[in-house]
């Protein structure tokens, strides 16, 4: 299941609930936290962090100080959303 535009602007609960951003909307930010890429990937926090303890998170994971980041090119690509225009779901094949 590919997660179409919608559902990757959608309010995100972590963010809902006071913190920077209002709407994850990953097409207009650079990088993401890591728990908004788990929720994107419809995984738990727990598979996420150990997967990114052993390497085997599926994208680019960025290390700062005690932060993890996760670039959005690499999340794109990952779920192949990064040539679709905007408004437009890519269709599968």
């Amino acid at each position: 299941m590919n997660p179409t535009r919608a559902t990757l602007e959608r309010a995100h609960p972590r963010v809902a609930r006071g913190q920077k951003h209002s709407t994850l909307n990953i097409f207009e930010r650079p990088v993401i936290s890591a728990d908004e890429a788990f929720g994107i990937l419809g995984i738990d926090r727990g598979t996420g962090y150990k997967a990114i303890r052993e390497g085997t998170f599926p994208v680019p994971v960025l290390h700062i100080g005690r932060l993890i980041r996760i670039p959005t090119v690499g999340l794109l690509r990952l779920l192949m959303l990064d040539d679709a225009p905007p408004g437009v779901e890519r269709k599968e094949d």
